[in-house]
């Protein structure tokens, strides 16, 4: 291969990772407990602009257009209700993946949860104390997605910087594979049995 041909695809890999990071970053603030800013940024259309964009820029189709609530509480309320409090005190779709007995496949809670902090502990990473000084779970949906577009970040970067990228596309997959796919998997075969259940 030609320098200018590996130049070239050494940009395209770098373009990709950075839309795949945009998507993750993207999904991580429209999950995250709503903020005024994350409303505005919906009612705007500038999110769903941004992810469909990232999204177009992998080849796949854009983001649809969905209705948004019209005001914060409402938006609250329906995030607390679906991912939080639910009926009975219990979340409808709980985004904390050792809240899944099919997804810890019969360790303990606390086993799971130590090898998804392997992961983040392996690139110098630490549960931090953020809201109401609680710790970021690490095997929450939203850490999850931070950690995938930090590790494209990286990729980016090594590609930028003419490095071996194959470290964090290696971590990415198996992450990938591991961890998020299958709790994306049962959040989603658990939304749709909920939302039917509701109608």
């Amino acid at each position: 291969m030609s320098v200018s041909a590996d130049l070239l695809s050494r940009q395209n890999e770098a373009e990709r990772a950075q839309a795949r990071e945009a998507v993750y970053r993207l999904a991580a603030v429209a999950l995250g407990y709503p903020l005024e800013e994350t409303l505005e940024a919906l009612q705007e259309g500038r999110l769903q602009a941004a992810l469909s964009a990232a999204l177009q820029a992998l080849g796949e189709a854009p983001w649809p257009k969905l209705e948004v609530s019209s005001n914060l509480d409402d938006l609250e309320v329906g995030y607390m209700s679906t991912f939080v409090h639910g009926k009975r005190g219990k979340p409808r779709v709980a985004l904390v993946a050792s809240a899944h007995e099919s997804l810890i496949s019969g360790q303990t809670p606390g086993a799971f949860l130590l090898n998804v902090q392997a992961f983040y502990s392996h690139f110098g990473l630490k549960a931090a104390v953020e809201d109401e000084g609680h710790k970021d779970e690490p095997d929450h949906l939203v850490a999850m997605l931070e950690f995938c577009a930090l590790l494209c970040y990286l990729e980016t970067r090594a590609l930028e910087q003419e490095k071996d990228a194959a470290p964090y596309r290696r971590a990415h997959r198996d992450f990938l594979a591991r961890y998020l796919l299958p709790l994306l998997q049962v959040l989603r075969t658990g939304y749709a049995k909920r939302k039917i259940s509701m109608v």
